[in-house]
């Protein structure tokens, strides 16, 4: 309980998994103290998949949780790069980190993917405004859009999660691996 101008108000803040584990085997340090407002995990592999922020319209604020979701979705994926080293890096690159972050009445689906080992791509995919009256009604449409691309991407992700292991436990044959491509 958080008491904030004389109103309790219920704190349900999540720590990430990836973070608690990285710190213990990076030697950069990871923040741990990085909660969230919500986290997806996979129902595949029980990996972290969809990481949710709310920010209000504190411009200070809001830019702090922009600059978490990129880290924290890169957490993500670093961890899975140590799960999957034997998987094929062709299928890896496929691999995306989703975050929708709530900033005032806006709505916004990104993706982390990287893009070699070196680079990582945070982009904005989609955008909508939350209608907060009934003359904003039709605003629901984008809000239930983004929602089916979330759907549609996080199913692609679970096809990838198997085709990644079918590959790590040898069912696949591997060209060029995770791992050749880090060493």
């Amino acid at each position: 309980m958080l008491l904030t101008r004389n109103k309790f108000k219920n704190r349900c803040e999540k720590g990430l998994i990836a973070n608690r584990i990285l710190s213990l085997c990076l030697p950069q340090s990871v923040p741990l103290r990085s909660l969230l407002d919500g986290v997806g995990i996979s129902v595949k592999d029980k990996m972290e998949r969809l990481l949710i922020e709310s920010s209000g319209d504190d411009g200070e604020h809001t830019e702090e949780d922009s600059l978490k979701q990129i880290s924290n979705t890169s957490n993500c994926l670093k961890i899975d790069l140590k799960k999957y080293a034997r998987s094929s890096y062709d299928t890896f690159l496929q691999r995306q980190i989703f975050g929708i972050h709530f900033i005032d009445d806006t709505m916004t689906l990104s993706a982390t993917r990287m893009l070699n080992p070196d680079r990582y791509s945070f982009i904005q995919v989609r955008s909508a405004k939350i209608p907060t009256t009934f003359d904003e009604r039709w605003d629901w449409i984008k809000v239930f859009e983004l929602l089916l691309k979330l759907k549609a991407d996080l199913i692609e992700q679970e096809r990838i999660t198997s085709l990644l292991e079918k590959q790590r436990v040898g069912l696949l044959e591997v060209d060029v691996s995770v791992q050749d491509k880090f060493n």
